[in-house]
């Protein structure tokens, strides 16, 4: 399961549409970090969760594979999101929206 992206409604995108790009530069931001340093990730890792060290290196390394640098999925990911959370009511192409992870991606790239 990816985890990265992020699940909203179209009303709130319509309406605070800046609530969702800080918050997706935020989780971008965060993903970045993650994969960049790996030793004080593992070390929070533990301080939030204590676990053995070997552990918290394994759940890292798995963690790392499902992480999204730029914030968007494949349509298979988001098929499978949409499965574990219920019934598929709308078209892919209606709820797959990737303009705000592009955006907060260019943002950061541009030290914004």
């Amino acid at each position: 399961m990816p985890s990265a992206g992020m699940l909203t409604s179209d009303r709130l995108i319509k309406e605070n549409p800046q609530v969702v790009r800080r918050t997706l530069k935020a989780l971008l931001r965060a993903h970045l970090y993650i994969l960049e340093n790996r030793q004080d990730t593992i070390q929070t890792l533990i301080k939030w969760l204590p676990q053995p060290l070997d552990i918290a290196e394994h759940s890292y390394d798995g963690e790392l594979k499902t992480l999204s640098r730029d914030g968007t999925m494949t349509d298979a990911e988001i098929e499978a999101i949409i499965a574990r959370v219920g019934e598929k009511k709308r078209p892919l192409d209606e709820v797959r929206d990737f303009f705000f992870a592009r955006q907060a991606m260019k943002e950061l790239e541009a030290g914004k």
